[in-house]
């Protein structure tokens, strides 16, 4: 189903229950007053980097590795990554980075990571290319 809201709003949703929301966004002018048919309606969620959250944790958590920072994802990186997730964990990935990713790990870091994926991870999304 496909529906355009205001011309430059479209909701597209899936068999599955998941939805999809694809929209553009204007930066509204200081000299402009507030316009509540502007106003997207959904709750914003904010990202933050893996840096900033070590120490924090969050019920939910999803993970974005692009292809293009796969190299700069280290063990103690993932490992902050993963460990920010108290009840649910989605990373988002290529097979290709999956598989560079869990390579890397070193093998003596292996069954503490196996037994953190087996008790925390919820969903394991594979960018289909």
């Amino acid at each position: 189903i496909i529906q355009s809201i205001n011309n430059n709003f479209t909701i597209i949703t899936k068999n599955d229950k998941d939805t999809e929301i694809k929209f553009s966004v204007t930066r509204l002018n200081s000299d402009e007053e507030d316009d509540n048919s502007n106003i997207v309606p959904f709750q914003v969620a904010y990202a933050i980097s893996i840096h900033k959250a070590q120490g924090l944790e969050y019920d939910k958590v999803s993970i974005i590795v692009a292809d293009e920072i796969e190299e700069q994802i280290t063990h103690n990186i993932f490992y902050t990554a993963i460990t920010r997730a108290k009840k649910e964990l989605k990373i988002y990935w290529s097979a290709e980075t999956e598989n560079k990713i869990l390579k890397s790990l070193k093998i003596k870091d292996i069954n503490k990571d196996f037994h953190l994926f087996k008790n925390n991870i919820q969903n394991i999304k594979t960018l289909k290319n």
